[in-house]
């Protein structure tokens, strides 16, 4: 998962809560490498490596949400 470029400060002024945003995108990106890292290859049907695979695909539509939010408030602030 790679993120759109942090923030400016323009962006932030018009948006505060992007910081917030951005931070999230961030810790996402580690939550699905640390269980890539984890289960790099499934192996079975065992519950751990179902709730991985479910985390890492929420985790991606919610990065989706999030660079789609930003999009908006940049458009809109332009």
């Amino acid at each position: 998962m790679t993120g759109p470029p942090r923030p400016t400060p323009d962006q932030l002024t018009l948006a505060p809560e992007l910081a917030l945003l951005a931070a999230l995108e961030a810790v996402l990106d580690l939550t699905v490498r640390a269980l890539e890292a984890a289960w790099p290859e499934p192996r079975g049907n065992g519950d751990e490596e179902y709730l991985a695979s479910r985390i890492t695909l929420l985790a991606g539509e919610l990065c989706q949400a999030l660079l789609d939010y930003r999009d908006v408030l940049v458009d809109d602030g332009s």
